[in-house]
């Protein structure tokens, strides 16, 4: 699969010397989301065969080395995805009304937006009980999209100055980013935005912003003038059969340790993307949470969305669109992730 652009990749590579990761192995699994084959714009449903590889994990009984197999195993396709086992540490109060669009956390404070037209805000929130410390609403004429924030640490000149934090929020067909100080939440400016804004997230300081459409493609904005300067379609590598689909629908998006987090709307699950080429790694399954499982009784909107990470605690925070809870989680090892066909196996 080639990208949109070259941009992306230099752009990718030179964030990556910046920090010394990649811990665990490169792979993933399939996900039962919206998946566009290469070059159309189809949804179709994933196979009975790949949702099948996303059965619950049970410890399987151990085998005796003196018993022989009776059959091969099928191979698990190179590239494809892995899954990750998940620990809730804590629950939450989350505003129940809050059509959470962003999520993210800095030096401690957590950030909201909220959308749908007349309805969208920007706010502080205390974590432990949910309620706004500092709540703006917007324009009436603004659906509020997905945030992220950047800290200047000096000028075009090289000089150093005062460093000031900016909050920024996307809009999702108003072609608008708003910019927010991050004290204060008062409006300091706006920059145009190409097309529809659904996720959004900084990198590393002075380092391209990401932006997803609710396509497969991600767009890598310039940090000063948040013009486009490439792209990349996400794509996950079938475990079965090798071939590569698009993943469509990305929405909230989160930059952990040189990885990129993203929901899909409409899944449980949580993508791991490796940004460089576009391809999905590993994948969380969140569909144990209480929210997830209530079927018919929610909304067909109220689905899981918002991703936010404290560096200093290394603790991700988990909710979704009128969700009544907001989730705490370890940072998942991935060097405990396991093959799809391992998790098949275990489950059977």
């Amino acid at each position: 699969l080639t990208t949109m652009a070259s941009g992306p990749n230099d752009v990718a590579r030179k964030i990556k010397r910046n920090k010394n990761r990649r811990r665990g192995k490169d792979g993933i699994l399939g996900l039962d989301l919206g998946l566009g084959q290469q070059g159309t714009g189809i949804v179709i449903v994933a196979s009975s065969v790949v949702v099948g590889l996303y059965l619950a994990l049970v410890p399987a009984p151990p085998q005796k080395a003196t018993v022989p197999r009776t059959h091969h195993e099928p191979k698990v396709a190179e590239g494809s995805p892995m899954l990750c086992p998940v620990e809730v540490v804590n629950r939450f109060p989350h505003d129940s009304e809050a059509f959470t669009q962003g999520l993210l956390v800095h030096n401690g404070r957590m950030f909201e937006s909220t959308g749908l037209y007349k309805k969208s805000v920007i706010r502080e929130v205390d974590v432990t009980t949910g309620e706004p410390i500092k709540n703006v609403a917007l324009d009436d004429k603004y659906f509020g999209e997905g945030i992220a924030v950047a800290t200047a640490s000096g000028n075009e000149d090289g000089e150093e100055e005062q460093t000031k934090a900016t909050l920024y929020q996307l809009t999702w067909r108003e072609n608008k980013i708003l910019a927010y100080d991050l004290d204060t939440l008062e409006q300091t400016g706006e920059f145009p935005l190409e097309g529809e804004g659904w996720g959004f997230t900084a990198t590393e300081p002075g380092q391209p912003f990401i932006l997803s459409n609710g396509s497969s493609v991600l767009t890598f904005l310039d940090p000063n003038s948040m013009a486009p300067i490439g792209y990349v379609n996400t794509f996950f590598v079938d475990p079965r059969e090798g071939k590569q689909w698009q993943v469509s629908r990305i929405n909230e998006l989160e930059y952990i340790d040189g990885r990129l987090y993203a929901n899909v709307w409409g899944s449980d699950k949580i993508l791991l993307i490796d940004f460089d080429t576009g391809r999905v790694t590993h994948m969380l399954d969140l569909s144990m949470l209480p929210e997830v499982k209530r079927g018919e009784e929610k909304e067909p909107d109220d689905v899981l969305n918002g991703i936010a990470y404290d560096k200093a605690t290394k603790q991700l925070y988990i909710t979704g669109k009128r969700w009544p809870s907001l989730y705490q989680m370890e940072l998942p090892d991935l060097s405990t992730c396991i093959l799809p066909q391992t998790a098949a196996n275990r489950a059977a």
